[in-house]
This record gives structure tokens, C-alpha cells and sequence, in this order.
């Protein structure tokens, strides 16, 4: 179950860093620094969006990730998630070209909108916690 009660949340601290690859100017994102076997963080600190998923591939979002809706925010987090949580289990699938010089996984780009759907349009606007055996049960059930 996905835990948007985390006392813990509020009291981390990441590293603000500005996302770069985009021609238009992008949010601050903060990265969390939990590790991802302690689930998949997001929240939001100040109105900046805070995660321990680096924004590898770049698809769909000018402006970064978002979550609680299906709009293009939401599309580029899921399709992050899946390829961080392959990344983390030595996933050596088919990649393939995304956007802007970037590539993923193909399983990744076949699955993140159902992920999206699924998963990520889901969450509270204040953000939450995926437990990381929750993303790879989904993983592992689409195939």
C-alpha cells in the first residue's frame, strides 16, 4: 500500500539541483537521497517537487515530474520509475531512443502509461511513498 503518512518525510533533506535538457526553463527539483530500496519518495517541499528518481529520460514533460493526474508530468515520473527500478535489479533489456539524446528500456516506454494510469495519477497531490516491492510487483505483472 502506498504510504502518504510518512512522519519521516517532512524531516529529510535533499539537494536542490535544476534539472538540465530542456529548451524551456524548468522547475527546481530537490533529490531526495533515500535509497530506492526504502521505497519510491515524492513529495513536495515548498511547492518544488522532492524524489529519489533521477530524471534520466526525458519524453514527455518540458517542466519535470508530477504525479495525482495523466498529463505529461505524470507520464515522464512513471516512465522514470520503471526504468530506475529495472536499473536497480540489472535490467540489460532492449533500449531504445526516447527524446532529446536520451534512451530507456523498451519495456519501460511499453508500460509507463499504464503506470501512469494505474499508479501515478493516484497519489495525493502532497505526495507519497511507493514501497519499492509494490513498483516491482507491477513490473513483474506486466510483462
Amino acid at each position: 500500500m502506498i504510504d502518504t503518512a510518512s512522519p519521516d518525510l517532512d524531516e529529510r533533506r535533499g539537494q536542490k539541483r535544476r534539472s538540465a535538457g530542456s529548451t524551456r526553463e524548468e522547475r527546481d527539483v530537490i533529490r531526495d537521497t533515500t535509497p530506492l530500496a526504502d521505497g519510491i519518495v515524492l513529495r513536495r517541499a515548498g511547492g518544488t517537487v522532492a524524489t529519489n528518481i533521477p530524471w534520466r529520460v526525458r519524453k514527455h514533460s518540458p517542466d519535470g515530474f508530477e504525479w495525482g493526474y495523466q498529463g505529461s508530468g505524470p507520464a515522464d515520473l512513471a516512465l522514470n520509475i520503471i526504468e530506475a527500478v529495472l536499473h536497480y535489479h540489472g535490467y540489460v533489456g532492449e533500449r531504445g531512443h526516447c527524446y532529446a539524446g536520451t534512451y530507456c528500456f523498451g519495456r519501460a516506454w511499453k508500460h509507463h502509461q499504464a503506470f501512469k494510469r494505474e499508479v501515478i495519477a493516484k497519489i495525493p497531490h502532497d505526495g507519497a511513498v511507493i514501497p519499492l516491492a509494490e513498483v516491482e510487483q507491477w513490473i513483474r505483472e506486466h510483462k
